[in-house]
């Protein structure tokens, strides 16, 4: 995060093929070139969405504090 950039991923890569699938359904209903997207929970971490959302080294866990 030293660039203050957070990456979009391409859902196409996502294990989860639900997900995957619906998103580009969407992208091409709405005739999109493009659609990324970005993972947000409310439930603590899990191997799940380590392993669906950020596979690899490519992804980061931030904390948001309630205000």
């Amino acid at each position: 995060m030293l660039t203050i950039v957070v990456g979009l991923l391409n859902p196409v890569s996502w294990d989860d093929a639900n997900d995957s699938h619906f998103l580009n359904v969407y992208k091409q209903a709405k005739n999109l070139t493009c659609l990324n997207a970005l993972c947000f929970s409310e439930a603590d971490e899990t191997y799940h969405h380590w392993r669906v959302f950020a596979g690899g080294s490519g992804g980061i866990r931030i904390t948001f504090k309630r205000a």
